[in-house]
């Protein structure tokens, strides 16, 4: 039998056959392409962790060499001694091999590329910061910022580093031309972002779902509202939140159960992904039956038109609960995003026009604040009591 490859050394040449008579393919070519593609696996490793590519590359040669020519998997690199040929393939080694490999390649890939998208928005956070400090910022720093924000968010990775080596580049020279105080800072934000070309092979967006409505949790919220907040600051884009609470929702459970609620709660979600269907836009589920929209780039007059779409769309909604249909309302309160304004304090505008709303009778839309409004510290403790009735 003639192999197309050996362990070591330079590629004999095959012995010149005759064409096979027919079209099937023998047992000699399937064990030549699966070498092939084991081999190729190898050459194209990266370091994963610890664990250098060269290694991985040779653990690769060794299941190749295994297939071909069922030299052992546990050969040493330095034994020199030539492989054995009677020995069975061990089929199930070689493909639990590469399946542990590909789930550690696959875990490496999701931490890293949590690290660099937390580094990005450090950064987006840490300008934005500067920018209000400094009451003014650089056009151009502005734009690249946009872009990068905008860039964290794609799946491209080329798209990603170039924004990222930009940004990086105006934000040392915007800084260093406003206060030399914050020029370290800035370098470390610098370093972290240069590690990004080794970081990334592939973006993958980061989730968290709520079980019930599929929506986005309350983690993720958190975190968008954080992040959209810091670039709305940096890019001086209006970015809009709506906070939404389900009427009576309580009474519903109280006489139609708990599985009647959780329904209600999927088909207002449903609504809510219907009413508000950019990409951009995050739909949460933001506890309880309480659910909150997170709008970037929207104005105060277009969040309105959103939220009046939304309320209709769900005034309309009949819901089949088994014992009854249901009609149900909801009610709604608007913010819009202030330069520099922390995320918690755009909440607490967004949940005290909530209020007003439910005060005020339920089943509308509140977007300014309410004659005589609780301050920040104060009004927060009652409200959701309040509204759980």
């Amino acid at each position: 039998m003639f192999w197309r490859k050996t362990a070591k050394g330079p590629e004999p040449t095959r012995a010149v056959e005759e064409p096979p008579a027919s079209s099937e393919v023998s047992v000699d070519d399937v064990l030549d392409a699966a070498a092939d593609i084991l081999r190729a696996l190898g050459k194209h490793a990266f370091t994963v962790g610890e664990e250098d590519k060269s290694l991985i590359a040779e653990s690769f040669e060794r299941c190749a060499e295994h297939v071909l020519i069922a030299a052992p998997l546990d050969k040493r690199a330095d034994d020199k001694s030539p492989p054995p040929q009677t020995s069975r393939r061990e089929w199930r080694r070689v493909v639990r091999f590469v399946a542990d490999h590909r789930k550690k390649e696959q875990t490496f890939v999701e931490r890293s590329t949590k690290e660099a998208r937390e580094a990005i928005w450090a950064l987006v956070d840490s300008v934005g910061r500067a920018c209000v400090e400094h009451g003014k910022a650089d056009e151009k720093l502005r734009s690249q910022a946009a872009r990068l924000g905008k860039a964290a968010t794609t799946e491209s990775i080329t798209e990603l580093k170039r924004e990222a080596t930009e940004f990086a580049s105006s934000v040392v020279q915007f800084l260093e031309e406003q206060n030399q105080r914050l020029t370290v800072e800035t370098q470390n934000l610098r370093e972290r972002l240069a590690n990004l070309e080794t970081q990334l092979d592939e973006a993958k967006k980061e989730g968290g779902t709520d079980p019930l409505t599929k929506l986005a949790n309350r983690r993720v919220f958190d975190a968008t509202l954080a992040q959209q907040a810091a670039l709305a600051t940096v890019t001086t884009r209006p970015l809009s939140l709506v906070m939404i609470d389900i009427d009576r929702f309580k009474s519903i459970n109280d006489k139609h159960g708990h599985p009647a609620g959780d329904l209600v709660l999927r088909e207002i979600a449903d609504c809510l992904v219907r009413a508000f269907p950019r990409r951009t836009d995050l739909v949460a589920r933001y506890g309880g039956e309480e659910l909150a929209v997170v709008l970037p780039d929207t104005s105060p007059q277009n969040a309105r038109t959103l939220a009046e779409r939304m309320v209709t769309l769900i005034r309309s909604r009949e819901i089949d609960v088994g014992s009854a249909k249901l009609k149900v309302t909801v009610s709604v309160g608007l913010a819009v995003h202030a330069a520099g304004e922390a995320p918690t304090d755009l909440l607490e505008r967004a949940d005290r026009r909530l209020y007003a709303a439910k005060e005020a009778g339920r089943d509308r839309i509140v977007d300014c604040e309410p004659a005589g409004a609780p301050d920040a510290a104060s009004g927060a403790k009652g409200e959701r009591l309040a509204r759980a009735s």
